[in-house]
């Protein structure tokens, strides 16, 4: 054998021991030597940046020098105690040096044109952290989000929504609001599910870690301040009350299909997708006219026609009775958000819109705790105090009650067709019902999408009065909204929405609202 390869050979078997020597652990695969310190500070152990631990111990670890060799202890010590910190096990520190090797990180953002039903922990968790961010299309308020995952909510997706809504001001209502979520929150299960999502970085996964780390000794401080509130004033403890008993409620009350029906319409707009909407204007109408079919007619026979007397619209008044449902709020807004879908929405999906887009609902059980706080009539205590109720704009859903054209009066003649339906007016002078003496209450009933509060007006009086207008030409409506009208029939119609029929003039229960038969 030549002298340069026994020699060469030589080398190599010298090397190849002393690269195994250094025995670190498995974890260590993914560091890279950019750790570059001839003395490890071990004081970073006792400090509260876990970024400098994680430099420390990967450092001393996986590229050991003569001090982290001398101070094994320390560094095995240092591991433990921040890893119960960070709720990391020994492999999970590859995470850890997959960080400390990251030089140029991304920022998490939701996913864009991704269906929300195919979030997964890591998803939820950004997605709700980040969700007032991004294009039009992505911002969300967090409780509607979070509310959306249904079911398929992820204890790290919860912890996200608390972390929101844990913060150094007393946003008492808030904190009402997500006190379920404070109260379930399970940390093992928090662990668990980040560290068995690959859908990402260790260097992300370290980043969530971080601010998990800030987020549980902020909990303890947070239970502490709910437990002061509720003893200084018996109205916060009512408060917390009304939207434990509202989340509780929920699930009983809201439809599974119609919550599901919402979802896939949630994911439809997100993703933009064709296939995802085709077919849902069908689906969502029959939703909607199976709901609002099974309230009471007695419920609307307060609407108020005068516009007078009201500052809403007939249309916007029988609206907030359904969306003040859970079942009635979440298939109006499967009906709206699948008209946006179209190139012009009609009347009753642009009302329904309006109606919804600063109004908590019914979207899931936060949602609710949401509505019942702010129309529970909570009063504090103290006179010098004010509760601050979240305030809520849902820019994905939007509408108003601007309208041109429509009719009022007895129908003389129905012509129905496929998708039109003409309705003409008997040429006799009309009767109906007028609210003659009420009164406003103070209870909420609608939040308009310009942001002006509705309270609810009763009326105390009514009494049949005779319209001396001539009649208005004859009206085309939609044929889904005209399947109960008949002859003498007394029928308000704006442009092709059937808005409310009544029997006979000067009756003051309808038998159709929006287009729906109702009994």
């Amino acid at each position: 054998m030549p002298s340069s390869r026994v020699a060469l050979l030589l080398v190599c078997a010298f090397l190849l021991p002393a690269a195994t020597a250094r025995a670190e652990p498995a974890w260590c695969k993914g560091a890279t030597e950019k750790i570059n310190v001839s003395d490890y500070d071990w004081k970073n152990f006792e400090g509260d940046d876990p970024r400098y631990v994680l430099t420390t111990v990967v450092g001393a670890m996986c590229f050991p020098n003569e001090d982290s060799k001398r101070d094994a202890k320390i560094v095995a010590a240092g591991m433990e105690k921040w890893s119960k910190l960070l709720d990391m096990t020994e492999a999970d520190w590859a995470d850890a040096a997959d960080y400390t090797a990251t030089k140029y990180g991304d920022t998490l953002y939701m996913k864009d044109k991704a269906a929300w039903s195919s979030f997964g922990a890591i998803d939820q968790w950004t997605g709700i952290a980040r969700s007032t961010m991004g294009a039009s299309n992505l911002a969300v308020d967090p409780t509607y989000l979070t509310d959306a995952f249904g079911a398929k909510l992820t204890e790290l997706g919860r912890a996200s929504y608390v972390n929101l809504c844990v913060n150094e001001e007393e946003d008492v209502a808030i904190w009402a609001i997500c006190q379920g979520d404070v109260e379930a929150l399970d940390r093992a299960k928090v662990a668990s599910d980040l560290r068995n999502d690959t859908s990402q970085s260790g260097y992300q996964k370290m980043l969530i870690r971080m601010d998990l780390y800030k987020l549980w000794p902020k909990l303890e401080k947070h239970r502490a301040r709910v437990k002061d509130l509720q003893a200084k004033d018996p109205g916060y403890a009512k408060m917390f009350q009304v939207a434990a008993a509202a989340r509780k409620e929920w699930p009983a009350k809201a439809d599974p299909k119609l919550v599901e029906l919402v979802s896939a319409m949630d994911d439809a707009r997100v993703t933009n997708s064709r296939n995802a909407q085709k077919g849902c204007d069908e689906k969502t109408w029959d939703a909607f006219r199976n709901t609002v079919g099974a309230i009471p007619a007695s419920t609307f026979s307060g609407v108020i026609h005068d516009p007078t007397k009201s500052t809403s619209s007939p249309l916007e008044q029988a609206m907030a009775n359904v969306i003040n449902t859970p079942n009635g709020y979440l298939a109006s807004l499967a009906l709206h958000l699948c008209a946006r879908f179209e190139e012009k929405p009609d009347y009753l999906a642009r009302v329904l819109g309006g109606s919804m887009q600063r109004w908590a609902g019914f979207r899931g059980p936060r949602n609710a705790a949401h509505t019942a706080v702010l129309t529970g009539g909570i009063e504090l205590d103290d006179r010098d105090a004010k509760i601050e109720f979240p305030d809520l704009s849902r820019p994905w859903i939007y509408g108003d009650s601007g309208s041109s054209g429509g009719g009022t009066g007895e129908i003389g003649k129905v012509k129905p067709g496929d998708a039109t339906t003409v309705v003409e007016f008997a040429k006799v002078k009309s009767k109906q019902q007028e609210c003659v003496k009420g009164r406003q209450t103070n209870r909420i009933t609608q939040i308009r999408s310009d942001g002006t509060i509705i309270y609810q007006y009763i009326c105390d009086k009514w009494q049949t009065v005779t319209l001396n207008e001539p009649p208005f030409d004859p009206q085309t409506v939609k044929s889904r909204y005209a399947t109960a009208l008949k002859k003498g029939n007394f029928v308000h119609i704006v442009e092709n929405v059937v808005v409310m029929a009544y029997p006979k003039n000067g009756d003051a229960t309808p038998h159709v609202v929006a287009g729906v038969p109702v009994k």
